[in-house]
């Protein structure tokens, strides 16, 4: 199995925010990944602590979901 880039993880969160029309950003911590989308002045989370893998697999769902 290929290594999964951050490079390739933001080209997925760009691709995941044209689909959904949402603003959609990519943070790392020490604990993993977590995906943010704008609300109003702020930011919700839609995913923490997540893999590589996990946050790969949730950018291709919503990119799938919003192209249904």
């Amino acid at each position: 199995m290929a290594r999964i880039t951050r490079t390739e993880l933001d080209a997925m969160t760009e691709a995941a925010a044209i689909a959904t029309k949402w603003e959609l950003w990519l943070q790392k911590s020490a604990t993993g990944y977590q995906l943010l989308k704008r609300k109003d002045a702020g930011a919700e989370p839609i995913g923490e602590c997540m893999t590589a893998a996990e946050t790969k697999q949730l950018l291709r769902g919503l990119f799938i979901g919003a192209n249904v």
